[in-house]
C-alpha cells in the first residue's frame, strides 16, 4: 500500500513533466540532442574528438556560471 506522500509525489512528477513538456522544454531538447549525434557521427574523427572537447570545454563554463549564480558566489 503507497502512502500519501508517494502519491502526491507522483502526481507533482506528472505535472512538471507536463509543463515541461507542453512548453517546448523536452522536445527541443531532445530535438537537439538528436541532431548533435547526427553531426557528430557523420564527421572523421579528429573533428569529432575537438567537437567533442569544445561541448565539454562550454559545458563545464556553463555549469561553472549556474554554479554561481545558484549559490551567489564570486
Amino acid at each position: 500500500m503507497e502512502s500519501k506522500t508517494d502519491s502526491w509525489l507522483y502526481i507533482i512528477f506528472i505535472l512538471v513533466f507536463l509543463f515541461l513538456f507542453l512548453s517546448g522544454i523536452i522536445p527541443e531538447l531532445w530535438h537537439h540532442l538528436k541532431n548533435k549525434r547526427k553531426t557528430l557521427v557523420s564527421l572523421p574523427k579528429e573533428d569529432q574528438k575537438g567537437i567533442r572537447k569544445e561541448y565539454k570545454k562550454m559545458y563545464c563554463q556553463n555549469l561553472k556560471l549556474l554554479l554561481k549564480g545558484f549559490f551567489h558566489l564570486k
